[in-house]
């Protein structure tokens, strides 16, 4: 059996070759596994519960045209349970965003809308929001009053790639005020690509 002494040794060592990949003084991230672990495997280790989603996930579907170099995750709030804890945590891995949305909002819809089956396009083994269910995450969070993050930018999301019958199931599954949230951020996104599309069409007649 290794002494306390031994495994810190040991530790290091395998840092030092880069097998492993420090995250805290408890979290090491295995850099010898096929695929080799990336700091998003990390999140639900981090904080219990937490589905990597938001930014994160968009940014690597390509949807998010300035993706964010933190891991953004969402965690579940529970009544009665003692309440995660949230916001930026910077690690030796990375910087680590934790958001809470209510378990019921958070596990609304069916499992194969909500996560991705093969965690495409991450390497890794971590509960991964699809890219619809991670907007649905931002706008909700966006709109409501006890959340500081702003609603997407309309701007700089892409939104040829979204599954939209997708997005419009975990909408409705999410609840009357989810559902009217989204469809009024879509109807503006929406009303935003027709306004480019007729700006790549030449000068509008009568401007």
């Amino acid at each position: 059996m290794l002494s306390t002494s031994g495994y810190r040794r040991l530790v290091g060592d395998l840092a030092d070759a880069r097998c492993i990949w420090p995250v805290n003084r408890r979290l090491y991230l295995n850099r010898e596994a096929s695929p080799a672990a990336g700091p998003d495997e990390a999140a639900e280790h981090l904080e219990p519960g937490a589905i990597v989603s938001l930014q994160r996930v968009l940014g690597a579907h390509g949807i998010l045209n300035n993706p964010s170099a933190y891991v953004t995750a969402v965690v579940p709030l529970r009544t009665g349970h003692p309440p995660p804890t949230l916001g930026h945590r910077a690690t030796e891995a990375g910087v680590f965003v934790f958001k809470g949305i209510p378990a019921a909002v958070l596990a609304a819809g069916e499992e194969e809308d909500r996560l991705e089956a093969l965690n495409r396009p991450f390497p890794g083994r971590m509960p991964i929001a699809t890219p619809e269910k991670a907007l649905i995450d931002w706008i909700y969070l966006g709109s409501s009053p006890r959340s500081d993050m702003l609603l997407p930018p309309i701007h700089d999301i892409d939104l040829e790639t979204l599954d939209r019958e997708r997005l419009g199931r975990l909408a409705k599954a999410a609840g009357p005020a989810v559902e009217a949230a989204v469809s009024a951020w879509m109807e503006k996104a929406d009303q935003h690509v027709h306004y480019d599309d007729r700006e790549d069409d030449g000068p509008i007649p009568g401007f």
